[in-house]
């Protein structure tokens, strides 16, 4: 007899189908998924949060982001964490174990929801400016859906850019772009080329002496 899709008996769903055009997912209590997926759309980079633990698809790059906005590549996505996703088309993320409705905690920089939220202006959603990810900050109100993630930075700049460094030497790609057009602090300010310090330029960061 096959699987029922979805279905919880007890506490523990056999198979977990999720969409990120499913509607919410806010489940009245936790359960164990034997098997969980959710099909996500990501044109070129995403930030997005699983209810349950998931591997990083194949052809896609994942990334956790700390309090200073500095990308860490990771193999497996936990739950519940909000992290950057790097990829085209639809992405399937597979994974098992417990899995339920879990808040962001509200003094962090990054935010997940399972729900639609509205965001309001000052809020950050992940953007590309000239081909540079970053975080743009909002000038009036709109709302993401279920498995996004948004940002609340201690920051005022316009765009907040994020360095996607793939295990390159920060100070050897320096040297190698060191006529990169467009440089940035980590605060988002914009810099001369002569600016000294760490500066962050076609979605690398670099330390320039």
């Amino acid at each position: 007899m096959p699987t029922a899709v979805n279905a919880i008996a007890g506490d523990v769903c056999p198979l977990l189908t999720l969409t990120d055009n499913g509607g919410t997912f806010r489940p009245a209590k936790a359960f164990t998924a034997e098997k969980a997926t959710l099909t996500a759309h990501i044109d070129g980079a995403r930030l997005l949060m699983l209810p349950f633990a998931a591997a990083t698809p194949e052809g896609a790059r994942a990334y956790a982001i700390d309090s200073d906005l500095a990308l860490q590549p990771i193999d497996d996505i936990p739950a519940h964490r909000p992290v950057l996703v790097v990829a085209q088309g639809d992405m399937v993320f597979a994974g098992s174990g417990q899995t339920d409705y879990a808040a962001t905690h509200p003094e962090a920089i990054l935010h997940g929801t399972y729900t639609p939220v509205t965001l309001y202006a000052g809020d950050y959603v992940l953007r590309s400016d000239n081909g540079q990810w970053g975080l743009q900050r909002l000038t009036q109100s709109t709302t993401v859906g279920p498995f996004d993630a948004y940002a609340t930075p201690d920051a005022t700049a316009d765009f907040l850019p994020l360095a996607l460094t793939d295990g390159i030497d920060d100070r050897t790609a320096a040297k190698g772009q060191a006529d990169a057009p467009q440089r940035f602090t980590l605060t988002g300010q914009r810099v001369a080329r002569n600016h000294k310090g760490i500066v962050v330029s076609q979605g690398r960061k670099f330390i320039m002496k």
